[in-house]
């Protein structure tokens, strides 16, 4: 029993980071933070953001989506965004480092040391920019690793 419960615990640890993603968002903002919502609510500078370019639209996007379920603020749906782009890069980093040859197990543990990083969670839930690049770099990481095809490839 107690070697079962070792052999989850980096998994608990992993779900305790998302749920602190989603739970725990950031109540003090940064200026950018507020700006870049004032954008979405207010459909302004969607794509003129230069070094932030597609930020703006997939909040925009996340935003309409959200107020379709349940009406929510464009400051939350940045929230909601970043702490869901935030789990996902988590888990391709877990599958870019199982590919490294790592178990599933130890690849979990690396995760979760690299995502307990100040910077990481600072931007995982707040509403900056940051962590959706991560998440679409990442993706870009697995699918040219996974580039068995000329398609993978070309995703990359």
């Amino acid at each position: 029993m107690l070697e079962k419960f070792k052999s989850l615990l980096p998994f608990f640890f992993l779900t305790g980071l998302f749920a602190v993603f989603f739970l725990l968002p950031n109540s003090n903002l940064t200026i950018d933070s507020w700006y870049y919502a004032a954008c979405v609510k207010h459909q302004y500078d969607i794509f003129g953001n230069s070094h932030h370019l597609l930020y703006n639209f997939f909040g925009l996007q996340t935003w309409h989506f959200l107020n379709l379920i349940y009406p929510v603020g464009a400051v939350k749906a940045l929230l909601i965004m970043n702490a869901f782009a935030a789990s996902i890069s988590l888990i391709l980093f877990i599958q870019i480092v199982k590919l490294g040859g790592y178990s599933l197990s130890n690849a979990v543990i690396i995760t979760v040391l690299a995502a307990s990083s100040f910077g990481f969670l600072r931007f995982a839930t707040d509403a900056e920019t940051y962590v959706l690049p991560i998440m679409w770099t990442l993706a870009s990481a697995y699918a040219y690793l996974k580039s068995n095809t000329l398609v993978n490839t070309f995703l990359a």
